[in-house]
């Protein structure tokens, strides 16, 4: 699958937050894995998104939209990137 056919997911992220690791192993290891873009941002880095998400994380973006906050199995992320996916 092309780079331009993947769907584009950004997790907002920190480190040493365990359900942040967890929500991202979910995302790799899903089904749908080789259909994605993962991008992983680590909020901690830029301040506006600190502020915005601080307690907040993970935050899981598919094209831009948020799709989960917090806990997120890897079937119901496959269902949101297959919806973009026939849009």
């Amino acid at each position: 699958m092309s780079k331009a056919e993947r769907v584009s997911v950004k997790i907002y992220s920190r480190a040493g937050c365990h359900l942040c690791d967890v929500a991202e192993r979910a995302i790799r290891r899903s089904a749908c894995s080789d259909e994605i873009e993962l991008q992983v941002i680590n909020i901690d880095d830029d301040p506006e998104l600190k502020e915005r998400y601080t307690n907040d994380v993970p935050v899981i973006l598919v094209n831009d939209e948020e799709v989960a906050r917090h806990r997120l199995s890897a079937d119901e992320f496959c269902r949101h990137v297959r919806r973009w996916k026939k849009s």
